[in-house]
């Protein structure tokens, strides 16, 4: 079967489970149905987090306070990344790193979308998942936890309360935040190594996965704390500078326009200078 054939059969054998959620009106206990998700929203998994978090509570927050400290390097890093990365485009094309969006079937190839999305959907579940065991630890109500099942991925959604999340203040709020980002450097960090030390021995397969696994948790890690929503680095930010009364709404808004414009002028140059290139 081609890869066109294999979308076809994908997208037909999607639409039966959408349309039978429906008719089944099975949003009743908790499954929801969308054009282009299933999504499963459970007290139950709350449980879960609650459990988690309840283990070492102290152990939990440590894990946050390294998050937070880390959060403020990756950003730095980011800022840093970009503005050389720009240079480079306008300078030194050739010592530059194309800097595209990964869209399945554009800029990766199609034999690469399986470890894609597999990574991928590991990727979000665990980062979902560090978000709410912190919110537990941190005293924060998770309204819902969700499973959420796209047409070619799988991964979480942590809910918290709004209100909470707006009355906490300071480290405990950042930690939260934060602690997605360094769940997602610590896998790619765990995954890298074992592929640097099993990936000739491992059958290709397993060996493509890890690689994908480790190139998408890094990048992740990083890019989830670019200032600007949605990413978590926006509610980072949020959290420092709501203590600047006046002025930190503008600061917020000035840093996170700065990065996205620094992240936009890098995506036009890589475009101009390289085309679209797939991974």
């Amino acid at each position: 079967m081609g890869p066109l054939q294999t979308l076809v059969l994908i997208l037909v054998l999607w639409a039966v489970a959408v349309s039978a959620c429906r008719v089944l009106h099975l949003e009743e206990h908790g499954l929801e149905a969308h054009p282009l998700y299933i999504i499963y929203r459970s007290h139950r998994l709350n449980d879960l987090l609650s459990r988690l978090a309840s283990w070492n509570p102290s152990l939990w927050r440590v894990f946050g306070d390294v998050a937070v400290a880390m959060a403020f390097g990756q950003m730095a890093f980011l800022g840093w990344l970009l503005v050389r990365n720009l240079l480079h485009l306008f300078l030194n094309p050739s010592s530059a790193s194309p800097m595209l969006p990964l869209i399945p079937g554009v800029t990766i190839k199609p034999q690469s979308i399986p470890y894609f999305l597999t990574a991928a959907s590991v990727i979000i579940l665990l980062h979902e998942l560090s978000h709410g065991v912190l919110c537990a630890v941190e005293g924060v109500r998770v309204r819902n936890s969700a499973l959420l099942l796209a047409v070619f991925f799988f991964g979480g959604a942590i809910q918290p309360d709004e209100g909470e999340m707006e009355r906490k203040e300071g480290l405990g709020r950042m930690r939260i935040y934060a602690v997605g980002s360094l769940t997602n450097l610590a896998l790619g960090l765990i995954t890298f190594a074992l592929s640097l030390l099993l990936g000739g021995r491992l059958p290709r397969p397993l060996s493509l996965l890890l690689q994908w696994t480790y190139f998408l948790s890094i990048n992740l890690a990083i890019v989830n704390m670019l200032p600007t929503y949605p990413f978590d680095g926006d509610g980072m930010l949020n959290a420092l500078f709501k203590r600047f009364r006046d002025h930190g709404e503008a600061l917020r808004r000035i840093t996170g326009g700065s990065f996205l414009l620094l992240v936009l002028s890098n995506m036009a140059m890589s475009l101009l200078k390289f085309g679209l290139i797939s991974f």
